[in-house]
């Protein structure tokens, strides 16, 4: 039911920005992040970092933009004694409108997986956004605050997820005249599993260059 409420309502914006006859706009960016994967089971706590490289496409007519990116890197252990490494892989594709100039509203699904030689823990969930962004008075930078919660959420472990959610807060510099963008970020996300005998947090400091709107 809230996939559908949530296709529904990107349809209705899709045909409002469709009769407004708006020009395609189309925005990209990649970046790069140290990743740090925290995993705490029954109070015992393992964690594993290493460097991320991923992208982003985003392509809005009027109000409605529709976006893709990707991510991956290898995780390594912090400490002796800890797992093996393994391979971070993201997915995510979203509908967003912006029904104030500051305020960005997005939705849709996103797909993470842990890789390792023995086994895959794979997450898929639907996720609702909320990104607000302003100009800081006489400068040419920006800064931003996104909050996000999961609507529903799988994962491939014999605990149930309680919840999912995270956010991500950062500074974007627009040089004047020019046509890339840079942007400084840390987010983090958190999911909560079988009434919290696990849980996982995943931590990230990101550098993005871009073109088009951030």
């Amino acid at each position: 039911m809230k996939t559908l409420v949530l296709a529904a309502a990107g349809l209705t914006l899709l045909g409002s920005a469709v009769g407004a006859q708006q020009r395609l706009r189309a925005t990209g960016w990649g970046d790069g992040a140290i990743v740090q994967l925290g995993t705490q089971i029954l109070g015992a706590r393992e964690s594993q970092s290493g460097p991320v490289f991923g992208g982003e496409g985003r392509l809005g007519l009027g109000p409605v933009t529709l976006g893709v990116g990707y991510l991956e890197g290898r995780l390594q252990p912090g400490t002796s004694g800890t797992p093996q490494g393994r391979d971070l892989v993201e997915a995510r594709i979203f509908v967003s409108a912006r029904p104030l100039s500051w305020l960005t509203l997005s939705a849709g699904p996103r797909v993470r997986a842990f890789v390792t030689d023995a086994a895959t823990e794979r997450w898929v969930w639907w996720e609702g956004r909320a990104r607000a962004q302003n100009a800081l008075a006489s400068t040419p930078l920006q800064t931003y605050i996104e909050l996000w919660r999961a609507l529903s959420a799988r994962v491939n472990l014999p605990e149930p997820v309680d919840h999912v959610q995270g956010g991500e807060a950062g500074v974007v510099l627009r040089p004047p005249g020019a046509a890339l963008w840079f942007r400084l970020g840390y987010r983090v996300d958190g999911a909560r599993l079988g009434g919290g005998l696990r849980s996982e947090t995943v931590e990230a400091v990101s550098l993005a260059v871009g073109i088009g709107g951030p």
